[in-house]
């Protein structure tokens, strides 16, 4: 394979950091450290400081920013009313499309930048690409506006409502590229905007240096006989249904077995007995965590391919998943490293074959060990992207 010349790119962001939570941020970072040693990265992103921070606030100061040998711009956020927004946000949270005048009001809340915008059409040549990344935020709407020729998009798309809007449907057909993790991402894709000959997949790089230590895990939190959620405790990843199918198994089983949610955000419910929330932790108190359990849970719907299936995989641990989510469903059955349910009466057989079986469950976890090193070393997403720019 022909590498490309060594050129400038510009990774545009909401926002980027280290240690900042979520998926999509997590991939930034690899991705970027992975690309520099091909490409002059740098990294155009406002002074927000997260998703779960105010949009509205300038966490950073403006100016330019080190870190790890890339060079960060950070520009100040534009601030808005936000009411307006919010409410629209809350239908598209159920489930409800927007009409066209709802659609505006809600990109107007986006996060966005006129500084970052104007930055970008001053510098535009001096940019082979521009990569965003995920597609709903303002940011990566606002890039495709100003160098759609020069954009390559990585959406990690859900099948949501904000999916469906008219403007990201724009978005994907006018854009250079877009870089798909899975095949079920792709196939969403061109469910919702038709076929595209920009629509690529490339796979996620991940760090494969991943281990943990049970015992650690167990001498400071004290907690042995459990299974284990990792993400955002939200309503869009089905915590609240997961709390619901444990807490039943729980009293129905008679067995004293544990479920530990590890992550940001609150649930504003009651956890029953048996169900701990640790929070946000360390790196690597998630990964003796995930390590000492009994098996993954993730019954969310909504992803465009799972960072911690792959931690799993990568510490050899069983997974289990609901079976309504295809993106999940697809590395269960081509990894053939875990289970699945679509109810609870499944919930709970498949929570009492992992309980019954070690060396099944054990036998799971090397499947998911040898699917993510097979599939998602950094040296084989590389050779994908540049193939296909």
């Amino acid at each position: 394979m022909q590498l490309l010349e060594k050129n400038k790119i510009g990774f545009v962001l909401p926002w980027y950091g280290q240690n900042i939570p979520g998926g999509a941020e997590a991939e930034a970072l690899g991705l970027i450290d992975n690309l520099k040693s091909h490409f002059d990265v740098e990294v155009l992103t406002t002074c927000v400081k997260d998703f779960f921070s105010d949009w509205n606030e300038n966490f950073w100061k403006e100016g330019t920013y080190f870190e790890n040998g890339v060079k960060i711009m950070r520009l100040k956020v534009d601030k808005k009313d936000r009411f307006d927004f919010h409410n629209v946000n809350r239908l598209l949270m159920n489930g409800k499309r927007p009409d066209l005048d709802e659609e505006k009001i809600y990109m107007r809340g986006q996060v966005s930048s006129r500084g970052l915008n104007s930055f970008i059409k001053t510098n535009v040549l001096n940019y082979k690409y521009f990569f965003s990344m995920p597609y709903m935020f303002g940011t990566t709407v606002d890039l495709s506006l100003i160098a759609p020729e020069k954009t390559v998009l990585i959406p990690c798309l859900h099948n949501e409502a904000y999916a469906r809007m008219e403007v990201y449907k724009t978005m994907f057909s006018s854009v250079f590229r877009v870089f798909f993790h899975m095949n079920s991402e792709k196939r969403l894709a061109e469910s919702l905007y038709g076929n595209n000959d920009s629509f690529r997949i490339i796979g996620e790089a991940l760090d494969l240096n991943v281990s943990g230590n049970k015992e650690r895990f167990f001498l400071k939190y004290g907690v042995r006989d459990f299974f284990v959620y990792v993400g955002r405790k939200d309503e869009g990843k089905n915590v609240p249904l997961l709390v619901h199918w444990f807490s039943k198994y729980r009293d129905l089983s008679g067995k004293d077995v544990k479920l530990l949610l590890i992550g940001p955000g609150e649930l504003n419910l009651p956890l029953p007995s048996g169900i701990v929330d640790l929070g946000f932790i360390t790196r690597q108190d998630k990964f003796d965590a995930i390590f000492a359990s009994l098996g993954l849970i993730n019954l969310s719907l909504n992803e465009s391919f799972s960072l911690v299936l792959m931690e799993a995989g990568l510490l050899k641990r069983p997974v289990i998943v609901h079976e309504n989510s295809e993106v999940l469903m697809e590395h269960v059955h081509k990894g053939n490293m875990g289970l699945f349910a679509s109810d609870f009466f499944e919930f709970f057989e498949v929570l009492n074959y992992i309980w019954e079986n070690k060396e099944f469950s054990s036998r799971l976890g090397l499947n998911g060990y040898n699917y993510v090193l097979n599939n998602f070393s950094k040296e084989r997403v590389l050779k994908n992207i540049l193939s296909n720019l």
